[in-house]
């Protein structure tokens, strides 16, 4: 599925994607994990997922997305289960 919008994490550790499948993905850039596949999905947006920005201060953990669905939902990637904090 399309990818609309990536960003990377401070520390350059993993990549965060907008996706047209409806989720938000995060992409280990090192070579220890498969780079093919996310190692974390977050899902719940019922559009196209067209932005993605991690928390400009402080926690870079919490991730904010925008869909087609005219949605803004917040995101906690230390979370264990669906990660939504706010939608």
């Amino acid at each position: 599925n399309a990818i609309f919008d990536l960003v990377w994490s401070k520390d350059s550790e993993y990549l965060t994607t907008a996706s047209g499948d409806q989720s938000i993905g995060l992409w280990a850039t090192e070579l220890v994990r498969d780079a093919a596949y996310p190692f974390r999905v977050f899902q719940g947006h019922t559009g196209s997922v067209k932005s993605v920005s991690h928390c400009p201060h402080g926690n870079e953990d919490i991730i904010a997305s925008g869909g087609r669905d005219n949605a803004i939902f917040l995101w906690d990637a230390r979370c264990h289960g669906d990660g939504l904090i706010h939608s």
